[in-house]
């Protein structure tokens, strides 16, 4: 007898309605990250989207931030990568990643979480090297951490950036887990930086990494011949071959 009255409820609830209107939300992206991605896409990095959005909703937000430049008619999906092997299908256990010319006209593909589960080694050597705009959209957190691994399989040092929970373990793959300061505890411990300002400190960040990474080979190759080596040779000279040690343990620090 409940079940008739629900049910009769039911009906009687979808019938005589009149629409009103329609409401609808959107949560628009921070101001400065078209001229992040431009920033970085200018000092040679390489920008991939992976969002839970659908296909059709995250291709309009990755066009909005600048990450899909190319007109909507030309953006591929997962058909137009070939499963069949290519003379090099997989990179995995190379060092050496695959080229991109930063120079040449863009080529954009959006991949749904559905669809990267059925790639291949090949398709995802396409993927990598053919396409400069790449937005994986509907992806579960198993998808994103594969993700990672598969670029860090071709060799490509891999950046994350993510602000939810569901992140975490790509976060925690990446090279360099970047997390946003506002978000959840768990995506801040996985994560090897966190950004506690706006998002456009990642530029400061690469740039004071590059810096350093500069000063560090320079200081490398001074110290390798004018210091270290002055040292290392007159001892091992002595060990090796018997010969007296040149130079005193005094002419060795006053050297370095």
């Amino acid at each position: 007898m409940s079940s008739a009255f629900e049910t009769e409820m039911l009906q009687q609830a979808k019938t005589g309605l009149t629409l009103v209107g329609l409401v609808a939300i959107i949560d628009p992206p921070r101001p400065e990250i078209p001229e992040v991605i431009k920033t970085l896409r200018g000092a040679r990095i390489r920008i991939f989207m992976v969002t839970g959005d659908f296909a059709l909703t995250a291709q309009a937000i990755a066009r909005e931030c600048g990450i899909i430049t190319s007109p909507n008619h030309t953006v591929a999906d997962v058909s137009a990568l070939s499963r069949e092997l290519a003379e090099k299908s997989s990179l995995k256990g190379d060092v050496k990643p695959l080229e991109h010319d930063f120079d040449e006209l863009p080529r954009s593909i959006v991949v749904t979480g559905p669809d990267l589960i059925t790639l291949n080694d090949a398709q995802w050597d396409q993927l990598v090297s053919d396409y400069t705009e790449v937005v994986f959209a509907r992806t579960t957190p198993e998808q994103k951490l594969r993700i990672v691994r598969e670029l860090q399989a071709r060799g490509h040092v891999v950046g994350m950036t993510g602000d939810g929970v569901n992140d975490a373990p790509a976060l925690r793959a990446a090279d360099i887990g970047i997390a946003i300061g506002g978000g959840s505890d768990i995506a801040v411990e996985a994560a090897d930086m966190v950004l506690l300002e706006s998002f456009s400190s990642i530029v400061e960040a690469v740039r004071f990494g590059r810096v350093m990474f500069d000063n560090l080979k320079k200081t490398i190759a001074y110290l390798l011949p004018a210091g270290s080596f002055s040292e290392f040779w007159p001892v091992m000279t002595n060990l090796a071959f018997g010969i007296p040690q040149i130079l005193s343990s005094f002419l060795m620090i006053v050297i370095w």
